[in-house]
């Protein structure tokens, strides 16, 4: 099956700011105390095999899916997710994808600077997704 079949059925979430020794279960016991995930999936490097930070959450229902993203955003524990958690919706259009007019990357900022502070800085601008 292709990524854009899989788009067309599932409603996918990209999941950012994973510990590197967060497991597929963690999450999976994580999320089901709030919404049935269709599946879920962690990304590591091909040849180091370690954690990128970063995985998908597939839905069946639109309403879990929403209502995760929501809920869960920027959530960190002393457990699992130490760093606040990031969700957007994954695209599956390319022109989003390809465009250099919708990406903006922030780096090396001090370790106070969160996700939902830079998140709630820049949507004064418009719509973040």
């Amino acid at each position: 099956m292709n990524n854009l079949s899989l788009c067309k059925r599932l409603y996918i979430l990209h999941i950012n700011n994973l510990n590197d020794t967060t497991q597929e279960r963690d999450l999976y016991f994580f999320f089901s105390f709030y919404k049935k995930m269709h599946s879920l999936k962690i990304c590591f490097n091909l040849f180091t095999n370690q954690s990128l930070g970063y995985g998908y959450l597939n839905f069946q229902n639109y309403k879990d899916a929403k209502f995760i993203l929501k809920k869960i955003n920027f959530y960190s524990d002393d457990y699992i997710f130490k760093i606040p958690l990031y969700l957007t919706w994954k695209s599956c259009n390319i022109r989003t994808k390809t465009s250099k007019f919708a990406k903006l990357f922030v780096k090396n900022f001090k370790p106070y600077f969160y996700t939902r502070f830079l998140f709630q800085s820049f949507l004064v601008f418009g719509k973040i997704v």
